[in-house]
């Protein structure tokens, strides 16, 4: 079995405000807009075999897609992770960052109490 570690990052902005906040330009002259913030999780797992960009994994109450792959020869497993989660429209609705991170924690993603970013817990 293959020790697997996947982030998924949760942005508290849409991408075009997220874009702008780390553009050179923003950086260099301010923003007066409020800064996008970001929190991250995790989900473990394991797998018969190794996992590879692209992979659909669908587990009790998850459903992600694997963007990058990575060994970590320190921790001896892969670590991964999915396309970031930006609130917005999504079917015809509005989907919000508070209810981003409600359904990602109740699919089994865990947000750590250190190093989880510096978005809201909510």
């Amino acid at each position: 079995m293959f020790k697997v570690k996947v982030q998924k990052c949760i942005w508290t902005h849409e991408p075009a405000s997220v874009e702008e906040s780390l553009s050179e330009r923003s950086l260099v002259l301010g923003s007066e807009h409020e800064k996008p913030k970001v929190a991250i999780l995790y989900l473990e797992l394991e797998l018969p075999f190794a996992p590879f960009i692209g992979l659909d994994i669908r587990g009790d109450g998850y459903d992600c897609r694997l963007a990058s792959v990575r060994w970590n020869v320190m921790d001896k497993r892969f670590d991964s992770a999915v396309k970031d989660s930006f609130p917005g429209m999504e079917l015809d609705s509005y989907i919000s960052y508070e209810e981003l991170m409600e359904f990602s924690l109740d699919e089994g993603w865990v947000r750590p109490q250190r190093g989880g970013g510096d978005a809201p817990r909510s």
